[in-house]
């Protein structure tokens, strides 16, 4: 008999998943006052088209118009950026975002290209270009982007490794909502197991 109640997990996960969709709705809400307030800015519209896309999983995609709108408002602002030379990398690494939401993989290359031009010692460039690459089957590639990744940013190399190894997948959709899951589910078995 195990020390452990496969209900109460799942319970628990529901109850976790409940907490985390509130608390995106919230701070998406407040992104959305400040878009509102004025602060158009790209990394505004891009966390909105993101969370957008977050929630959009558990609410089956209700919000389809929400992320096409915010999308478009993304795309209008790192191109302002983008001309004014205001933190263009992050501009061109939000372009490649949308391009890849949009399934256009040569668009999505070249701006995730020149972000890593602009920028070459961001680590998010690289683990986003090298997911790129890997969903193109260009595993060599890949591996070195991820390989820089790590090398710029150490902390992240565990994070780093199961994008690598995992399948080509949304990382938003698929892999990060498992990955918490399993977190929860070994830290609630071990908090069990020390009863």
């Amino acid at each position: 008999m195990s020390n452990y109640d496969t209900d109460e997990i799942m319970k628990q996960i529901e109850e976790d998943d409940r907490k985390m969709y509130e608390e995106n709705m919230s701070e998406l809400k407040e992104i959305l006052d400040k878009i509102d307030g004025g602060e158009t800015t790209t990394e505004n519209y891009f966390s909105a088209f993101g969370l957008y896309r977050l929630i959009g999983i558990s609410e089956k995609h209700k919000f389809k118009q929400e992320i096409e709108n915010y999308a478009h408002l993304t795309e209008k602002s790192a191109f302002k950026d983008i001309e004014k030379n205001i933190n263009p990398a992050y501009a061109y690494y939000a372009l490649s975002k949308i391009s890849e939401y949009k399934k256009d993989k040569e668009v999505m290359m070249r701006y995730i290209d020149k972000a890593i031009e602009l920028n070459p010692t961001e680590s998010i460039y690289y683990a986003t270009r090298g997911d790129y690459y890997k969903e193109m089957g260009k595993k060599d590639l890949a591996d070195k982007d991820f390989d820089k990744a790590c090398e710029l940013e150490p902390e992240m190399a565990n994070a780093i490794n199961i994008l690598r190894d995992s399948e080509s997948v949304d990382i938003i959709n698929v892999v990060l909502p498992i990955v918490l899951i399993i977190c929860f589910v070994i830290g609630y078995i071990f908090v069990k197991m020390k009863m």
